[in-house]
């Protein structure tokens, strides 16, 4: 069983009851009239992950009104969490009065009891595995440059791809390209904005981001506009479609879609930090997903998928020495043509083996949105993991006994990892794999591709560390972090940054942003 209060990155969350002892729940507070200022301090502090922690620090001075409610407030060490946060979206979305009547204390106290009230209402009724695999993916946020050079890579320079490009901008009436350079400078505007003090003067109006933004500068203002009204709804939209609602209380794909709030005189504020950086690359591949007569996208998107990694393997192993990329190769087994790992790196100092396999699986949505029992969170699983991992051994025991590739021998060590578009960052179940009634689980890994980004970079990097012993590494650190959480912690803290592989990727974007300066 995991235990809850050992893991990284996990808190409790405050509560409403327990501070004030008696509940109370959002649509009674929600009785009163919402401010525009409510909606402007909700979308900053649901832009940044530390701001829940800052936000502790204003209920305990303002809303602790004595020595017995601030110690409880040491109980808890945040004020909210994604999935809460956007119930209280949703509710105060479904209210279309908006007036301008409360002070900056008041709003942001009255902010601050929704999330906790939101914190002690939250429908927990889902089976444990599926109900802490969908805190891990709700918290977890993928970094939003890596987005940016990944959709680049696979949407606009994989020749692949070319057709579904032009089919995007029929659909969508803009450019793939000039879509994902107004969703990152829209991104940049607010992660780079300065950050609150919730206790000093704060420039609350200049949050909101304008058609008109200098960081718009370099490209069409019609295109601007076109843009961010495909990713943001006014309120009155909002409103139709989460009364209109017939999914889970926790679906939030109206969110996902569009994460930004236009306001009047077109001024618009993120609903949450992380949907709206999802919208370079993670949520783009679902508008490409929901395009009519894209027959073959899939399949298509899965061979560019894995040509990005591939790239990305051998472009890493260039570094080193001590490693050789594999690229995928045929061979004959059993009379039949069959084909290697996606990529295999050959350490010959170590006379070891990653085989990697590229997957651009998903988690089931319906794991994160409705109670079914663990069926979809066994589903995920499955695919995820088991299949991959079962696929990856068949294919080494063909090669081993074909003898097809004359570096392998019965002394080679293996590694397997399998590489996916996304995943549950913290899978609570023990999975164990036996081969001739030996243990072989701790040679089995998956990741998804933004924590493999990280592992490509650590491997490209002169030192102590192999392939073989940062995988091992993590199986100590497993019940209580991500495998990306481990790998950042590893590049971080022994410098295993390759400048040189950072410059290579940038200049790809350097070539993105020259359309837009020519």
């Amino acid at each position: 069983m995991v235990d809850l209060k050992k893991l990284e990155n996990f808190g409790l969350l405050m509560s409403y009851k327990a501070l004030n002892n008696n509940e109370s729940n959002l649509i009674k507070l929600l009785d009163n009239s919402i401010d525009e200022l409510d909606l402007v301090l909700l979308s900053i502090a649901s832009y940044h992950e530390d701001e829940s922690s800052k936000l502790m620090g204003w209920i305990f001075n303002s809303l602790a009104k004595n020595k017995k409610q601030r110690a409880k407030c040491k109980n808890y060490t945040h004020a909210t969490a994604r999935s809460e946060r956007l119930v209280v979206w949703e509710n105060i979305l479904k209210n279309k009065e908006i007036t301008r009547r409360k002070s900056y204390k008041k709003s942001l106290d009255y902010i601050c009891n929704l999330l906790m009230t939101s914190n002690d209402n939250f429908n927990r009724d889902f089976t444990f595995e599926s109900e802490l695999s969908s805190i891990s993916v709700m918290q977890y946020r993928d970094n939003y440059s890596m987005q940016f050079i990944r959709a680049i890579e696979i949407f606009l320079m994989n020749s692949r791809l070319n057709s579904y490009v032009e089919l995007f901008k029929s659909t969508y009436g803009v450019e793939v390209k000039d879509y994902i350079y107004v969703v990152y400078c829209t991104v940049i505007r607010f992660f780079k904005f300065k950050k609150i003090d919730y206790f000093r003067p704060y420039q609350i109006e200049q949050w909101k981001l304008l058609v008109e933004d200098p960081i718009f500068r370099k490209i069409d203002r019609i295109i601007v506009k076109r843009v961010l009204d495909t990713i943001s709804n006014d309120i009155e939209s909002y409103c139709d479609d989460l009364k209109n609602k017939k999914s889970s209380v926790r679906d939030f794909s109206v969110f996902c879609n569009k994460p930004l709030l236009k306001l009047k005189n077109e001024e618009y504020i993120p609903l949450d930090g992380k949907l709206l950086e999802d919208l370079i690359f993670n949520n783009l591949f679902y508008k490409f997903l929901d395009m009519q007569n894209n027959n073959g996208f899939m399949s298509d998107f899965g061979f560019a998928f894995e040509d990005y990694v591939c790239k990305l393997v051998n472009e890493s192993c260039s570094y080193r020495e001590t490693y050789t990329y594999i690229p995928e190769f045929e061979f004959r087994y059993n009379k039949n043509q069959n084909k290697s790992h996606d990529a295999i790196i050959y350490n010959e100092s170590k006379d070891s083996a990653l085989a990697i396999e590229v997957k651009s699986s998903r988690f089931l949505n319906s794991m994160l949105v409705s109670e079914d029992n663990n069926c979809s969170f066994d589903k995920t699983v499955n695919k995820l993991l088991i299949r991959p991992w079962e696929q990856m051994m068949k294919s080494l025991t063909g090669i081993m006994k074909s003898n097809a590739e004359p570096r392998f021998s019965e002394r080679t060590t293996f590694f397997f990892l399998c590489v996916t578009m996304n995943d549950i960052p913290m899978y609570p179940l023990e999975i164990t794999l036996n081969q001739e009634g030996r243990d072989i689980t701790k040679y089995f890994f998956s990741m998804n591709i933004e924590a493999f980004e990280i592992f490509m970079e650590i491997l490209s990097v002169e030192s102590e560390y192999c392939f073989g012993s940062v995988l091992l590494g993590y199986l100590e650190h497993k019940k209580v972090m991500s495998i990306k959480t481990y790998l950042s912690r590893i590049r971080e803290h022994n410098n295993l940054t390759n400048l040189k592989l950072r410059s290579s990727r940038t200049n790809k974007l350097n070539d993105f942003f020259s359309y837009i300066d020519g």
